[in-house]
């Protein structure tokens, strides 16, 4: 822990150290507004104390206290304080800013900037979902604010914008998101000096939803039907029911990350939502996705894994008694393999959470009995009747 002359309990409340080996500023100011954490980086206790008390009296002025006070706006204060002389934080932030955008050498409409994010997504290798969805909202965005400098936008005429939408209150919240990414694209190509906060106040509260799972006879019946009538598209069902892949990861899994010797499966870090790689392995990982994978041969184990899209994925839907229920797969196996495994920690640690919270918040695993899931984990070609079907299937 980095050496200081300041007692432990000196510090005051709500710096902490952050050890972590990855991260070059360890020292962190975190703060809670209108229920939601915030965390602002520091290169020593000093500096973190200083912005912490520096940032305090700006809010009380009334700056927004979700950004004050960084180090880069701590040398921003002091820069401006040697022109503007002694004012007051606002005065001095009003100047600095203006004075910042002058020094603004590049320049971009809305449409420019648009354009470069999508095309920056495109190479990025993303899935086509989320792609296409971007580009939606994006477009959406730049019909109205096109020709505008991006620098021009200010966060009040965003919310209001997307609050005119008239879209459905969950909706509205994914537009948010894909604006405020395209801001802070912005920001990182240097055609804004700071992104515009977009108020999510002014924004319709998005009702919770329950998370939705498969019983254990309606996985049965899934994976039967699957079997049976698109014998293709195994493989995928059996990662996103059995290790919990996600949609966009099961679009974009190939062949040669898996290696059935060993019983490991990586997602890698290109197609990972963390961005980092993925290793799903036995014995933490129960070996049921290892029989599914085993019924394809292997001269057809090469490329990507199919994967149903448009009019497939809707006859899968339409095979089953009941309605698809979205992202039940994932959520399924999240759940079930805290039950068998009796560990939050284990099933936390298998699917990369840097805590045991979004288990017991999101997938309800407590309340799975041990012997449930064991009967999920145990549902196989063999069990169903189905392995040598599927053998047939790929031989012809």
């Amino acid at each position: 822990m980095e050496n200081t002359d300041k007692a432990e309990d000196k510090i005051p409340k709500g710096i902490r150290y952050w050890d972590d080996p990855n991260r070059k500023l360890k020292w962190c100011w975190e703060r809670r507004i209108n229920g939601k954490r915030y965390r602002t980086f520091f290169s020593t206790l000093e500096a973190a104390i200083d912005g912490k008390e520096w940032a305090e009296r700006a809010m009380q002025q009334g700056a927004d206290g979700r950004i004050v006070f960084d180090s880069q706006m701590q040398r921003e204060y002091l820069a401006a304080k040697e022109i503007a002389g002694d004012v007051s934080l606002i005065e001095v932030a009003i100047f600095w800013r203006k004075h910042e955008d002058l020094q603004t050498k590049k320049t971009a409409t809305v449409r420019q900037v648009v354009d470069e994010v999508l095309d920056y997504i495109s190479r990025r290798k993303t899935s086509d979902g989320f792609y296409m969805t971007t580009r939606t909202y994006l477009e959406r965005f730049a019909k109205d604010f096109g020709k505008r400098d991006i620098a021009t936008i200010r966060g009040r005429e965003v919310s209001e914008w997307i609050a005119g939408t008239g879209l459905s209150p969950r909706t509205q919240v994914h537009i948010r998101g894909n604006l405020n990414y395209m801001f802070k694209r912005a920001k990182a190509l240097e055609y804004i000096a700071q992104e515009p906060i977009i108020d999510k106040g002014m924004l319709p509260k998005v009702e919770k939803k329950p998370v939705l799972t498969l019983s254990v006879a309606e996985a049965r019946f899934l994976m039967e039907t699957v079997a049976k009538k698109f014998p293709q598209f195994v493989p995928n069902f059996a990662l996103r029911l059995f290790c919990g892949l996600r949609t966009a990861e099961a679009e974009r899994m190939r062949w040669e990350w898996i290696d059935e010797e060993r019983k490991r499966i990586v997602i890698p870090a290109e197609i990972c939502k963390t961005r980092d790689d993925w290793v799903l392995q036995c014995p933490m990982l129960p070996e049921t996705v290892f029989e599914w994978l085993a019924t394809v041969s292997q001269s057809h184990k090469k490329g990507v894994i199919p994967f149903p899209k448009n009019k497939r994925e809707t006859s899968i839907a339409r095979a089953l008694p009941w309605a698809w229920k979205r992202n039940a797969l994932r959520h399924t196996f999240c759940t079930m393999h805290i039950s068998i495994s009796q560990s939050a920690d284990k099933t936390a640690l298998l699917l990369r959470h840097r805590g045991t919270a979004m288990l017991f918040q999101h997938y309800l695993a407590k309340l799975v009995p041990p012997e449930q899931a064991e009967e999920y984990f145990g549902i196989t070609p063999t069990l169903l009747g189905v392995e040598e079907f599927l053998r047939a299937q790929i031989r012809r």
